[in-house]
């Protein structure tokens, strides 16, 4: 319940988020043409060869954790840097998904994407609308929309959008590290 309104009363800057890297992601598959089948071929056997042993939740944790933090601290520049890693990010999993679409059959590239996708995207879009937040506040301020720059509820906010989206970067990580791992080997065997 308690994340629901959250959502609502987040629900533009989430809606931002997504629309900032779902640009990068159409920008990428429209574009993916110009790459070579060999880069993005490799990248894609580098995620999903079974039993790949340096993808452990821990690494991922990390890897995905620092994007999170890029994309929080973006608030610091108004956004921008949140802006630019949402559109990077979307670049990357546009290209990554159309290759996997195009080395491997539709079923086993879902099979290979969709269930830590699942949690993952989500929290860089949630990630991505606490970058949002606090530059939002301030243009509201700067506009005499409000009379305060924070209050408790508007950074209790950011900080419960921060923590769900490192919540969700967990379990996407876990579930690429482990689950993912064990989809990829069942279907290469």
């Amino acid at each position: 319940m308690a994340i629901l309104s959250l959502a609502r009363r987040n629900k533009s800057l989430l809606w931002a988020s997504f629309g900032t890297f779902l640009l990068g992601t159409i920008v990428a598959i429209f574009s993916l043409y110009h790459f070579s089948d060999t880069q993005n071929t490799s990248y894609v056997n580098e995620m999903f060869t079974p039993g790949n042993d340096h993808l452990t939740t821990i690494m991922l944790i990390q890897r995905n954790g620092l994007v999170l933090l890029y994309l929080l601290f973006g608030s610091i520049f108004l956004g921008s840097i949140t802006v630019l890693n949402l559109f990077t990010n979307g670049l990357i999993f546009g290209a990554a998904t159309a290759s996997a679409f195009q080395y491997y059959s539709i079923t086993k590239a879902m099979a290979l994407i969709i269930p830590h996708a699942l949690f993952e995207l989500p929290a860089m879009w949630i990630a991505g609308a606490a970058g949002f937040k606090i530059p939002c506040e301030l243009i509201r301020y700067i506009t005499n929309k409000k009379e305060y720059f924070l209050n408790r509820n508007e950074i209790t906010d950011f900080l419960l959008l921060a923590g769900t989206s490192f919540a969700l970067v967990v379990v996407a990580a876990f579930i690429e590290a482990n689950v993912t791992q064990k989809i990829a080997e069942i279907l290469f065997a």
